[in-house]
């Protein structure tokens, strides 16, 4: 019994040992490459860092501080204004965002593919922030309850859109970093948020609004203005951009590279046919 056992556990030391070790051989198989040097390869992800984290961070940090708008509007006097502190009207505002927000990201990575990042993920935070904009010409209570359903609509896009997009980008030992990265960007907006809201506030009475007003119109037109940088800057899916031109990025050859790369760590560089099975 203590030999049966004994061996048992022998052979879990050496199937953990062989994992390991293969897992490391992949490791630094993944850096080999026919063209690019180690040193090359890691200025061409951090090229890539440069141009999407960035742009993608950038919207990112945009849509938290959207959505943290409501309560910072609140405090700056909407709801003595709107009499939005009667019954559950504040409650049902700041709710009915998560019905159109749960619904919609599902068929969101679907639409990245097809319609494309650039055009889809730059058009929905152009689309959300004319909605912003228009929270701040409100005179009824009641019509912040379409808006923010269509806030919903719009913001349900972006972040599995965006996640997917860099998900095609990177191995899956780079991609955690990036994610990180990119998090941390929004973190540090929604944590500011309340501090720049706090400034915008002092805005009050200027073209006869209320400072809460220009909470929501100043914060509206930052995420159109980053919606436009989106447009100019952000980069398609790497089996596409290796056909497109894409303005000071990643050379064809660079891209390339890029592919061979996510080909050789997880073999899922070229789509597949979209379908229901």
């Amino acid at each position: 019994m203590a030999t049966t056992k004994s061996d048992h556990l022998e052979v879990e030391r050496t199937n953990a040992f062989n994992q390991e070790k293969h897992e490391t051989q992949e490791t630094e198989a993944l850096d080999d490459d026919p063209v690019y040097s180690y040193a090359e390869q890691r200025k061409i992800i951090h090229r890539l860092d440069k141009r999407l984290i960035t742009v993608a961070g950038i919207i990112y940090m945009n849509s938290l501080m959207d959505r943290s708008n409501l309560p910072n509007a609140g405090i700056a006097g909407m709801l003595v204004d709107l009499e939005l502190n009667v019954g559950y009207r504040y409650s049902t505002i700041s709710l009915v965002f998560f019905v159109t927000y749960t619904l919609f990201q599902p068929p969101a990575t679907i639409l990245t593919r097809k319609i494309g990042p650039r055009p889809f993920l730059s058009g929905i935070c152009f689309a959300w922030g004319v909605v912003m904009v228009g929270f701040g010409f409100v005179q009824q209570w009641w019509v912040y309850i379409p808006l923010r359903l269509i806030l919903g609509l719009f913001e349900a896009g972006y972040f599995p859109g965006v996640v997917y997009l860099i998900s095609t980008w990177y191995s899956r030992f780079d991609m955690q970093k990036r994610y990180a990265g990119f998090y941390c960007l929004g973190l540090v907006a929604s944590g500011c948020s309340g501090i720049v809201a706090f400034g915008v506030q002092q805005m009050d009475g200027l073209g006869g609004l209320e400072g809460w007003r220009w909470i929501f119109i100043i914060f509206g037109l930052m995420t159109v203005a980053a919606a436009a940088i989106g447009i100019v800057f952000l980069v398609d899916f790497p089996d596409v951009a290796i056909n497109k031109g894409h303005w000071k990025f990643l050379s064809r050859d660079e891209i390339a590279f890029i592919l061979r790369r996510i080909n050789k760590d997880r073999h899922d560089a070229n789509t597949e046919k979209w379908n229901f099975k």
